[in-house]
């Protein structure tokens, strides 16, 4: 049986049309939240509500055209029935998210009506509310979707991290941060909310277990992970609680895989979050009457290591210079901050002087040279000794029709595709972050 395929940043996991995939799922129990006296009538319409949902989905998918993948390679890791795959031929930052297609909206603008109707007859029902706002937020309703879900009434831990999900999604981190806190409280004894037993890798989770003190150790990561500091408010944790509210809005719902949830698809969820784009690929005919396409899910093409490593959990002051990069080959988490998606290293120098009692730290940095940058960005292949004879033609080619101008008209000098931008003006603004590994507050 083929493995399914999913892709982030750079990576990839294949999932066949044909793949029968059996398991165990693991059943949410939002979309029973508040049922316990549900009569018949209620049961069928949240049926209804799921075969929509599920048409969707199906359509969207069935419409994606294949294109022929080649023979492939390897997996980078395997995770469940997924295969991750790192894109390191192609450069990331050249793609970006395709527009839909019509027919797509157009469909999405139909089971948003299908399951406000239902809605409107069971409107306490949890699952149908939190489709609603997964789609509405597919388009960037927002606004919308909070005004939904402020109709929902308070003291309901769904409905409290639903908003969660919408303030983060708007920026606004600190009050998403707020209803995230409130959510855990109010969420019913037994339950958890975030765990970190799939998002951490081996080691990390390895320091994270043995803590004397969990709660903190769960603190100095979230503390440790901000991106930077750059923005009021910890968007790197608030997106770690999004995803694990995306979780469980997809844990019940179809999803464009077609395959039964599981423990895979939850950790690749809370690893890389929700998917940008969708791709179906074909593989090379294999003289077998066999279906070879697959789906591909695509994350932002920018996301980077914020997690800290397994020492920074334990104690800061062990980590070495370069043991805690951003881009790593192969990162067990990824994220984008929307604020400052390309992030890069500086070159520094730090010098340490006594005086008497004190010590001055003084720090010197300096971006990469540009030329350099964008020749490592691009991650050329092609062999600096091979001569290109076409460049010749091309140019004796060019100069041609500059000569012979069927329309009459002088020749445009031709364009550089890449314009150079200004050099920004301006103090350049820097900071220096000091954790006090006793009590873990920053100066």
């Amino acid at each position: 049986m083929l493995v399914p395929a999913f892709v982030t940043t750079r990576a990839r996991l294949i999932l066949p049309a044909a793949a029968c995939a059996v398991l165990v799922t693991t059943v949410s129990t939002i979309a029973a939240q508040d049922r316990g006296g549900a009569n018949p009538d209620s049961v069928s319409l949240l049926e209804q509500a799921k075969e929509a949902q599920a048409r969707f989905e199906r359509f969207r998918e069935n419409r994606i055209p294949p294109e022929l993948g080649g023979s492939g390679r390897g997996c980078d890791e395997i995770v469940g029935r997924f295969c991750l795959r790192f894109e390191d031929g192609e450069d990331e930052s050249e793609w970006s998210v395709p527009d839909e297609p019509v027919e797509f909206g157009m469909a999405r603008v139909q089971v948003l009506r299908e399951l406000r109707e239902i809605h409107n007859q069971i409107p306490r029902d949890s699952w149908i509310l939190g489709q609603r706002v997964f789609y509405m937020g597919e388009v960037g309703d927002w606004q919308g979707a909070e005004n939904l879900i402020r109709r929902c009434g308070g003291g309901n831990w769904w409905c409290t991290s639903l908003l969660g999900f919408v303030r983060h999604a708007q920026g606004d981190w600190n009050t998403a941060a707020d209803l995230f806190a409130l959510a855990v409280d109010q969420m019913p004894e037994g339950e958890e909310f975030l765990s970190l037993v799939l998002l951490l890798d081996p080691d990390a989770l390895d320091v994270y277990e043995s803590a004397s003190d969990r709660a903190a150790a769960e603190e100095r990561l979230w503390l440790l992970s901000d991106p930077l500091y750059l923005v009021d408010g910890n968007d790197r944790m608030t997106e770690q609680y999004a995803r694990a509210v995306l979780v469980r809005m997809r844990r019940e719902a179809v999803n464009p895989y077609g395959v039964e949830w599981g423990d895979d698809v939850e950790e690749l969820t809370l690893r890389y979050g929700a998917e940008k784009a969708w791709e179906r690929r074909r593989a090379l005919p294999n003289g077998q009457l066999q279906d070879t396409r697959s789906i591909v899910g695509r994350h932002h093409p920018k996301s980077q290591e914020f997690l800290p490593p397994d020492e920074a959990i334990d104690d800061p002051a062990l980590v070495a210079p370069g043991d805690w990069t951003l881009e790593q080959r192969r990162p067990w988490t990824g994220y984008a901050p929307p604020y400052a998606p390309d992030l890069n290293a500086l070159e520094t120098q730090v010098a340490r002087f006594r005086r008497g009692d004190s010590l001055l730290v003084a720090g010197a940095f300096a971006p990469e040279e540009k030329d350099a940058a964008e020749t490592d960005s691009r991650r050329q292949t092609r062999n600096p000794r091979i001569v290109d004879l076409r460049a010749g033609r091309n140019q004796d080619r060019g100069d041609q029709q500059a000569r012979t101008n069927p329309f009459g008209r002088p020749p445009e000098e031709p364009q550089p595709f890449l314009v150079e931008e200004p050099e920004p003006e301006g103090p350049v603004q820097s900071g220096l972050f000091l954790i006090d590994t006793e009590s873990g507050s920053t100066h």
